[in-house]
């Protein structure tokens, strides 16, 4: 009996068995379909369109997300209060839907949803959008990098899309919110007073000049002005701070504008390694690093060293 021949044989009756069963389960099987003439995930769809979305799992509402004069709200549940959601990101994550595709049919087994991450608890996703109704479940990720699985609620079928949907989609309320501190136009604004522990002093603009003022001193601060005001409008917090301890204020930054506006934008270190702030324009705690301090809350011989 030659044994070799009978190695070679298992070992190829069994490597076709692998890729039989791999290639039955597997959503990577792109050669099955073209992206070019993949079907769209949802027929009819416009970003622009979109007035609401309810992201739900388990059956139960996660997060409630709606547009009011374009711009988008977190609705509060029960009696928590509603919060402004970043609306780029938003429009951003509903662009990519529209160009989301049917890349790979994965099964039409309604026993297999599960395995997939695809049941009736699993990830939805409600649309609201012309008059229109469209929820669709994210389940794993698929095996081929930036792919994603998902099954539509009235559908059988679950498929495989290009994209990444569980990152976009994220769980955590923060995720959808603005963090943007401050927006403004330097042009509209008169001075900046700031205080950084028992230090202060006023950056004051006059002919498009920005000049620091500490009692009896006068410097022209024109670059280092500059550099202050895009890190404050660049500034955004990492994470929220939902804790109620919020330690020692440690700056203050009061901008007035031309018209006799003022805003305020709070600093206060809760401890060491923890530096939290707030803005009139958006009130609520956010962390952010301390080697930013630096950058929007500048001494004062930083603005020397022109």
């Amino acid at each position: 009996m030659n044994f070799k021949n009978i190695n070679i044989r298992l070992t190829v009756l069994a490597l076709v068995l692998f890729l039989f069963a791999f290639l039955k389960n597997d959503p990577i099987r792109i050669f099955e379909k073209t992206f070019a003439s993949a079907a769209y995930l949802l027929e009819d769809f416009n970003a622009a369109d979109v007035e609401s979305i309810e992201i739900s799992q388990n059956g139960n509402s996660i997060h409630q997300l709606q547009k009011v004069d374009s711009k988008w709200l977190i609705r509060g549940e029960k009696e928590q209060q509603d919060y402004q959601a970043d609306s780029s990101k938003i429009h951003e994550i509903l662009t990519n839907l529209e160009k989301l595709k049917k890349f790979y049919d994965i099964t039409n087994n309604a026993d297999r949803f599960a395995e997939f991450g695809l049941s009736d608890n699993g990830l939805k996703i409600t649309l609201n959008y012309s008059g229109k109704k469209s929820s669709f479940y994210i389940g794993n990720r698929g095996t081929a990098a930036g792919t994603n699985l998902v099954r539509l609620e009235k559908g059988t079928t679950v498929y495989s899309v290009n994209a990444n949907l569980q990152g976009q989609w994220n769980q955590n309320r923060d995720y959808f919110r603005f963090k943007k501190l401050v927006n403004f136009t330097v042009e509209n604004i008169a001075t900046v007073h700031i205080a950084k522990g028992r230090v202060q002093y006023d950056l004051t603009g006059q002919a498009g000049k920005w000049n620091i003022i500490q009692g009896h001193e006068n410097f022209n601060a024109q670059a280092t002005a500059t550099r202050f005001f895009q890190e404050l409008l660049d500034l955004k917090g990492g994470n929220f701070y939902h804790q109620k301890k919020t330690g020692t204020r440690i700056g203050l930054i009061t901008i007035t504008y031309k018209s006799n506006v003022t805003e305020k934008i709070e600093f206060r270190k809760v401890s060491s390694t923890l530096i939290i702030v707030r803005s009139d324009q958006n009130p609520y705690w956010q962390i952010i690093p301390d080697s930013k301090m630096s950058k929007v809350l500048p001494d004062l011989n930083q603005f020397r060293s022109n």
